[in-house]
């Protein structure tokens, strides 16, 4: 299998994963959270809920792996890891879930992308957001006016939060309206509870890991004679250390960002050779080479149980390279005059730095909360890496990159 065979052997094969992984995500996209049952009981356990396709129900999966459908006449409300609660509001939706997202003297609700408030005597105002046709004919500013009145006039008196608003930034969302609800209420120092994100931002995860490195090279624009090249040692062990960034806050759960760094040398020799009808050129170099590299990788889980994760992802890799050459010499051999001229110089050079795009395939195994067991394999095509220079005949050369590593995350 040649090297561009490889390449789109991989990139059809990532394709593919990520695409069972969208179709699979949907029964498999379970989180943390506890239901409230009629009679006030809390049971702990797993949700699926997907409001878009059915956001009257949810699937629950409890402590002992038994699954049930559950709807609005089965369960008061529930709740997520994240923080979130969800019940039925029958002024807004009966027979659905919606978000509860301030719980006050004024709460706070969320339909979808639209937003409701409830006063203290139980009224439901709803904000709007502008139509399609609002925002061509530039009517968003009258929106944004009504939606201010409504929250002015809830909030009016000493403790009102909207004299303080910027007109030109203000925009309907969560934080915004939450912080509003909550300036209000501490204003006047009243209780109030905030059904939003428990967790920070996103969460972040030391790595260690160790493994090896794999090149192979071929000539990025074939010409004749062909030139070929060869190496004592296109391998080399690596170490890594990176962090990991998950549970991002607005980026899908199964979604999680890499950034690594990597150390390795190794010591080769290069032999190149070519021939035509007036000559036989050998090159031999001799090095030292160190390399620093960067991988940064978007992954996706598109396979994962409560242990075991399968992930795939897409990035780059950022190298720099140096090289401590300990000889370089040129051998060309004349025919007509069978003489052989021996010059020692520089004719195989390599690019000091080099970005490159990558594919990754990974495995984690959860050893504890926070512990976490992986092994990954990381592939990457460097365009133009090396260079050979015999005056009368050049070339330069791609580089397929291959980097397996066993780590741990904590």
């Amino acid at each position: 299998m040649n090297i561009r065979t490889r390449l789109r052997f991989f990139i059809s094969l990532f394709i593919l994963m990520i695409s069972f992984g969208f179709l699979s995500a949907q029964d498999k996209n379970y989180e943390l959270g506890s239901i409230v049952l009629l009679s006030g009981k809390v049971v702990e356990g797993s949700i699926n809920w997907q409001p878009r396709k059915s956001p009257s129900e949810i699937t629950f999966m409890d402590l002992d792996g038994k699954i049930s459908t559950l709807t609005t006449t089965d369960i008061k409300s529930f709740s997520l890891e994240s923080g979130f609660v969800f019940l039925e509001n029958k002024e807004i939706a009966e027979g659905e879930f919606i978000q509860f997202l301030f719980d006050g003297e004024i709460s706070l609700f969320k339909r979808d992308v639209n937003y409701y408030l409830r006063n203290n005597a139980g009224q439901i105002l709803p904000l709007v957001r502008p139509t399609t046709e609002q925002l061509f004919n530039n009517q968003e500013n009258t929106v944004k006016t009504r939606n201010l009145g409504i929250i002015s006039t809830l909030t009016q008196g000493s403790c009102n939060p909207t004299d303080k608003i910027d007109f030109n930034y203000f925009r309907l969302s969560d934080e915004t309206l939450i912080e509003i609800l909550r300036k209000y209420h501490k204003c006047k120092k009243l209780d109030y509870t905030e059904n939003f994100y428990k967790k920070s931002k996103l969460r972040i995860s030391f790595i260690l890991a160790g493994g090896m490195n794999f090149q192979s090279n071929y000539e990025s624009k074939p010409i004749n004679p062909k030139l070929n090249i060869n190496a004592t040692q296109f391998n080399s062990p690596e170490i890594f250390v990176g962090v990991r960034l998950s549970e991002i806050r607005f980026v899908p759960k199964k979604m999680f960002v890499d950034f690594l760094f990597s150390y390795s040398q190794r010591s080769s020799e290069v032999l190149s050779q070519f021939e035509d009808q007036t000559a036989r050129v050998l090159g031999s170099h001799e090095y030292k080479k160190q390399s620093f590299r960067a991988p940064f990788t978007l992954n996706y889980n598109f396979l994962n149980n409560s242990k075991l994760n399968t992930y795939a992802g897409l990035g780059g890799i950022f190298q720099f390279h140096t090289t401590d050459s300990s000889f370089s010499i040129v051998d060309s051999q004349i025919k007509s005059e069978n003489l052989s001229i021996l010059t020692e110089r520089s004719w195989n050079s390599i690019r000091a730095t080099t970005l490159s795009p990558s594919f990754k395939l990974g495995f984690n195994y959860k050893i504890k909360e926070k512990s976490n067991v992986f092994t990954e394999l990381i592939i990457s095509h460097v365009y133009e890496s090396e260079s050979i220079d015999f005056t009368n005949r050049k070339g330069t050369y791609n580089q397929l990159l291959t980097q397996l590593l066993v780590g741990f995350s904590f």
